[in-house]
């Protein structure tokens, strides 16, 4: 009888394995991304942008305005519980959003081979787990990570959702619920949410999918209806959604293809070409069919959401540019759909004439593929010259090893923001709480231009100025000396005259 159960045991896990074998490898595929980000990570400083999260989830507001005013807001509402369980230290906190980038490779790789295939569900992970940005920004405690895992969720719940001849209740909530968490991690993913609106209407009035998919979009526009006021709210407000006052200009529309997928030209290859298979498709049958809707979606959506951004960037506000790289990681999971859609299309084509079985080809060009841009992914980030920046964490161990620091005539005044100097002090200073202040006098100053007349209070000044150095040249100098500058750290130290 135990040995009859363990042969049914042994039965039914070859069974599952070699059903779910594809799932398996690009889980794998994933956790070897997510073990390479690890390795990585903590080889720097937080800069700027980081430590105004932290400064943000721990001395912001309460936690339902830090949600609304977050340019992120669902990941500052995850990353202000994760922050207070995590133990100290960079890795630790970085571990949120490499596990998210990680689950953004897999869901789509899943998302390829529930509608393409296998091989190409492979591919499509290979490629993807490899691009040196997403192993980059996976290592920044910022919100983009958890962007393109939404991104890819609701791609995946959309395109499975078209798959299914009934829809149920669960879908309907399930979708609408994804569609509002997706809106919540940046503006620009409203782009994407409205495109699919509009298929979902034009699918409608022709019959193909039952009018109440349309509640996924109520259930998703009363969850986003706080945050869209407060945006509505900030069209009133002078420079209120102003982000960078940049024009792009044409050619940079190639360019966020080109930099979308790594500039790798295997993948920029394939997605041209899977474009163009689709074209020849459609002309040839003459007639779009709903099976032709995902590899249309991967197409359409990243070239509205560019053009959109472009238009509203050049023309119509180019004092507050939305149109930047990062803006558009999104797109990710429809550009490698549709690169391995090309992918598949073009091994079901090709002949080796009998002389070799077509899926160990497959298996062999993917197995080399893998096995030189994993290698090629782990170098890039063990020498990515931003890691070697450590200088706010030196310029800390530097004012805090100075013998006056603590003195009452002593200051250090901080110019990184009020969120991001808040930050500074909570988790390199003070170090979650562990340790005292070093210095009883730190002074946040937002504005570049000093007009505080009580800073001539101090004897000693230390500015720490990461970003704007000499912002207080002209105001210091009629009432201060320069007696220090410490290269590379951003670090003046002034005495009185």
């Amino acid at each position: 009888m135990i040995k009859a159960y363990f042969e049914n045991m042994k039965t039914n896990l070859l069974i599952f394995l070699k059903k779910n074998t594809t799932v398996l490898l690009i889980g794998i595929l994933s956790f070897i991304m997510l073990i390479i980000m690890v390795k990585h990570s903590c080889q720097c400083s937080f800069w700027r942008d980081e430590l105004h999260t932290i400064g943000g989830i721990r001395h912001g507001q309460t936690l339902k305005l830090r949600f609304l005013m977050e340019a992120h807001p669902l990941f500052a509402c995850i990353s202000y519980f994760y922050y207070r369980i995590a133990p100290y230290g960079e890795r630790w906190l970085l571990l949120l959003p490499e596990v998210f980038m990680a689950l953004a490779v897999f869901f789509t790789g899943l998302t390829v081979k529930k509608i393409v295939g296998n091989s190409g569900a492979l591919f499509a992970t290979i490629t993807v787990s490899t691009l040196f940005y997403l192993g980059q920004y996976g290592n920044e405690f910022r919100g983009y990570s958890l962007y393109i895992l939404m991104s890819s969720l609701v791609f995946l719940f959309y395109l499975r959702r078209l798959q299914q001849k009934e829809n149920t209740a669960k879908d309907i909530v399930v979708l609408g619920i994804l569609l509002a968490g997706f809106a919540y991690t940046h503006l620009l993913s409203v782009i994407i949410c409205f495109i699919y609106f509009i298929t979902d209407i034009i699918l409608i009035l022709k019959k193909k999918i039952n009018r109440y998919c349309l509640l996924s979009y109520f259930l998703g526009g009363l969850l986003f209806l706080p945050y869209a006021i407060l945006l509505a709210g900030l069209l009133f407000e002078p420079g209120g959604l102003n982000f960078w006052p940049a024009i792009p200009a044409t050619s940079q529309v190639i360019g966020v293809y080109k930099d979308l997928l790594g500039g790798n030209t295997l993948l920029l290859g394939a997605f041209s070409l899977g474009c163009s298979i689709f074209v020849i498709k459609i002309i040839n049958n003459k007639k779009l069919v709903i099976d032709d809707l995902p590899v249309l979606l991967g197409i359409v959506i990243p070239a509205f959401m560019i053009g959109i951004t472009f238009i509203y960037s050049k023309f119509i506000n180019p004092r507050g540019s939305l149109f930047l790289f990062r803006y558009f990681f999104c797109l990710l999971p429809m550009l490698v759909f549709v690169c391995s859609y090309a992918f598949e299309e073009v091994f079901k084509s090709i002949s080796f004439y009998n002389i070799f079985p077509k899926e160990n080809v497959v298996r062999i060009l993917l197995l080399a593929l893998a096995l030189y841009l994993y290698p090629q992914f782990y170098l890039q980030l063990a020498n990515n010259p931003d890691y070697a920046n450590e200088s706010i964490k030196k310029a800390t161990e530097y004012l805090s090893s100075q013998p006056d620091i603590n003195n009452e005539s002593t200051a250090i005044l901080i110019t990184m923001g009020t969120l991001a100097s808040l930050g500074w002090i909570e988790y390199y200073v003070t170090q979650q709480g562990r340790m005292e202040s070093f210095s009883k006098n730190i002074i946040l100053q937002e504005n570049v231009n000093i007009d505080n007349s009580f800073i001539l209070n101090y004897h000693r000044l230390y500015i720490f100025a990461p970003r704007f150095r000499h912002a207080y040249e002209d105001y210091l100098q009629h009432f201060y000396s320069l007696v220090d500058e410490i290269e590379g750290l951003g670090i003046r130290v002034y005495e009185i005259k």
